[in-house]
């Protein structure tokens, strides 16, 4: 075992060096005149690109009494530009050699992601810049229905989504984390159009977003494209960031939810976003606690103590623009009380409290961490993800370059601090659902 771990780690070493000297090194950031900032990566022999714009919107930039504006606005981006209708749209794109045309929402960002053929670089500019910055804000109400369906589907009759999102409202009560990215249904009953085009005025613009290509292009004639699609977008003064007046619940708190089909429970513990150097340490903390058979949760609940059918942890939840959660959702087995299964996990995290992780654990950590990082950056899809994301989320993609030198120098001593700070005695939030 140990000589397998070594060789992981030699393999993932070379592998990043190698990586980082033809990838990364070579991104280009190119900024318009109207403050929209892109990473142009060109890389590989396949003739296809990978574009992300994203936006540093999302939920948490909304108001009480408005929720699910953010939400809203992504689906107007799909209703087609002044000459084409949604369908059109779809059938251009798809025609055009399109594919993983999409985009999400969540408290933090807004993003739009698809791929093209390499000849396509040129079409794809002038229908993105157009549909995303000139929404043309199309059947209004009939996708205020569409999305109310979407809310009644994920949250109202669903048993999970009334629970999480009970808990988040429950840790996060008077911050900009607080309501959900679907909004509430009274308020997206409320909203008028001229709410909607008021948010979007007001955070879609070029100094808001970032936009990454990766893949096969020529660089010059991309920066050229881009001058004359995007650039052409007015600049507009940038909105006063959204900022956290409290972190979240400062005492630790518990409650109920009825009318599950089983049993689920969710734990959170405060900890702070990236790029704080505590939360590099927690993703070794959720590599050991809770991601994969080989974690400590998964070990103690399901395989030794059979309590639980399913044992999940996260962290960075939910969101990265402020104080998120270190997240732990346990599926009890039919018939083990939801108290048994926390009184086990309890005893699973005093232990780890008491004990820390042994030097295996943390290098076995370190090692998946690395893993995942080489295969998170092979494709022109996850390299774009990430590259975007980070801009966005750390204020610099560069977290990127620097992430596995970070990783690699936290040692167990380390980890046993961040763990006594933030999970070993601090309040946290219980959730069930019964």
């Amino acid at each position: 075992m140990q000589i397998r771990s070594v060789f992981i780690a030699i393999f993932c070493l070379i592998s990043l060096s190698s990586f980082s000297a033809t990838d990364l090194d070579r991104v280009v950031e190119f900024e318009l005149r109207n403050g929209m900032k892109f990473l142009l990566l060109p890389r590989g022999e396949a003739p296809i690109f990978t574009s992300y714009i994203r936006f540093r919107v999302g939920g948490m930039d909304e108001e009480k009494g408005k929720t699910g504006l953010a939400h809203f606005v992504e689906h107007m981006a799909f209703k087609g530009t002044e000459s084409l209708d949604e369908k059109g749209l779809v059938q251009l794109i798809e025609r055009e050699g399109g594919k993983e045309f999409n985009a999400t929402t969540s408290r933090d960002m807004t993003s739009y992601m698809v791929s093209f053929p390499s000849d396509k670089l040129r079409f794809w500019a002038e229908i993105e810049s157009q549909r995303i910055f000139h929404p043309v804000f199309r059947d209004f109400d009939r996708e205020r229905n569409v999305i109310l369906e979407e809310r009644r589907m994920r949250v109202d009759n669903n048993p999970h989504g009334r629970l999480a999102e009970e808990f988040v409202e429950k840790a996060f009560a008077d911050t900009p984390f607080e309501w959900p990215v679907l909004g509430y249904p009274e308020d997206l009953k409320r909203i008028t159009l001229d709410d909607l085009r008021s948010f979007w005025e007001s955070h879609y613009h070029p100094a808001n977003a970032v936009g990454v290509i990766v893949g096969k292009f020529s660089l010059e004639e991309a920066k050229k494209i881009l001058q004359e699609t995007f650039g052409k977008i007015p600049s507009r003064p940038l909105q006063k960031e959204t900022v956290f007046k409290k972190h979240a619940f400062e005492k630790g708190l518990s409650f109920e939810v009825e009318g599950g089909n089983g049993s689920r429970i969710q734990i959170g513990y405060l900890k702070p976003p990236l790029p704080d150097r505590d939360d590099y340490v927690f993703d070794l903390i959720h590599q050991i606690l809770g991601e994969g058979r080989g974690s400590r949760l998964y070990r103690s609940l399901i395989l030794d103590e059979k309590v639980a059918s399913e044992v999940e942890a996260s962290t960075q939840f939910p969101g990265n623009r402020g104080p998120n959660l270190f997240f732990v959702e346990i599926e009890p087995l039919t018939g083990t009380s939801p108290e048994k299964a926390l009184q086990l996990f309890d005893e699973a995290m005093k232990n780890f409290c008491a004990t820390g992780p042994t030097e295996q654990e943390v290098q076995r950590a370190i090692n998946r961490l690395l893993v995942e990082m080489v295969w998170g950056l092979k494709t022109n899809e996850d390299l774009a993800w990430r590259l975007s994301f980070f801009e966005i989320a750390a204020g610099d993609w560069q977290y990127l370059k620097t992430y596995t030198d970070v990783i690699q120098g936290i040692t167990r001593e380390e980890i046993v601090r961040v763990s006594q700070k933030y999970l070993c005695s601090p309040p946290r939030i219980v959730g069930i659902m019964r």
